[in-house]
């Protein structure tokens, strides 16, 4: 009897509540959708050409192109340069998680909050002291911040106050946002990362690109995962097991459409519809910051970075994963931002 009220009391929550009926269905009634995706081999993408330009000190962790040519960079305790000299900030403002620029500033998402700077790098003030941000797009001429607290509109609680948001995207006017449970498009709907036959291991997103209708999200652990609306996740796993973790942020789509990845310890990590691929001879096994041209390190150290054209060597996921859903360039549709 405690059993059947049981059953009853879930089956009750799980009818009522949108939320949990991404959990109820894949347990109850497809067990096996919770395998994790097959694993493949990173192929090798023609080598690739790399200038240093800076060296900050400190882990490069957002690049920013300036409408005025300044390069700015965003690090892990050392806060912001502009050119390579150190801006004003304070405590946790010197941990950077994105760079954007929008209405004649430039904005820092930090662990203290949301830095504003005019183009020549003096500062302006702080919005959202005190609130962790960690992402950052213009969406509709509106500054978007995503938070520990939820998602913010020109300062504004805008939703997912019980959500942390950890990563951003635009992709044909439609918001998409990343968080520490997966993804949601911007109408509410939600993407668990963990469920379906191609599923990824984790649910914690820590960058987004544009791809499809979609986007396909860089994880913690869990490789690469195709979010479309209305289909079921397609996650992309690496037998090299580095290549599956990824940094905050560091996502970027080419003029030609391929996506690039910086990984924890996998180096740069190149994706078309055929597969996924490290330029040959890669020598920075971190890559924890892209903008259009540059890659930023672990080390601190900032680069400019031009890859040779050319096929990839064959990988053992050519043809297997996202073939059906070959990318168009969507270099247009990227937010020049880190994350």
């Amino acid at each position: 009897m405690k059993r059947l009220l049981f059953v009853a009391l879930v089956f009750a929550a799980f009818c009522k509540h949108d939320r949990l009926k991404h959990l109820a269905v894949p347990l109850w009634s497809k067990p096996a959708e919770l395998a994790w995706a097959a694993a493949g081999t990173v192929a090798e993408a023609p080598g690739c050409e790399l200038d240093k330009l800076q060296s900050l000190g400190a882990r490069v962790t957002a690049l920013l192109h300036a409408s005025d040519g300044a390069l700015w960079s965003g690090t892990f305790d050392r806060g912001v340069f502009r050119d390579g000299v150190p801006l004003p900030g304070n405590g946790r403002q010197q941990f950077v998680n994105a760079l954007v620029e929008h209405h004649g500033s430039v904005w820092a998402a930090t662990y203290g909050g949301v830095l504003e700077f005019d183009l020549d790098g003096a500062p302006r003030g702080v919005q959202l002291e005190g609130v962790a941000a960690e992402a950052l797009v213009v969406h509709r001429d509106t500054l978007v911040v995503g938070t520990v607290r939820g998602l913010y509109r020109d300062f504004q609680l805008s939703g997912g106050a019980d959500l942390r948001v950890t990563a951003l995207t635009v992709n044909d006017d439609a918001l998409w946002v990343g968080t520490s449970s997966g993804v949601y498009e911007e109408r509410g709907t939600w993407h668990p990362l963990v469920f379906g036959p191609a599923a990824s291991s984790t649910n914690v997103v820590l960058a987004l690109a544009p791809f499809q209708r979609g986007v396909v999200a860089l994880t913690d652990s869990g490789g690469l995962v195709d979010v479309q609306p209305g289909a079921e996740v397609r996650a992309m796993r690496f037998t090299e097991a580095r290549a599956n973790e990824g940094n905050a942020g560091a996502a970027l789509v080419g003029d030609d459409g391929t996506l690039s990845f910086g990984t924890q310890g996998g180096g740069l990590l190149t994706v078309t519809a055929a597969g996924a691929a490290r330029p040959k001879g890669w020598p920075l096994p971190v890559v924890s910051a892209l903008a259009p041209g540059l890659v930023g390190d672990g080390d601190g150290d900032v680069y400019r970075y031009r890859c040779l054209t050319g096929p990839a060597a064959p990988s053992a996921m050519a043809g297997s994963l996202w073939e059906s859903r070959a990318s168009p360039a969507l270099a247009s549709r990227f937010p020049r931002t880190a994350r």
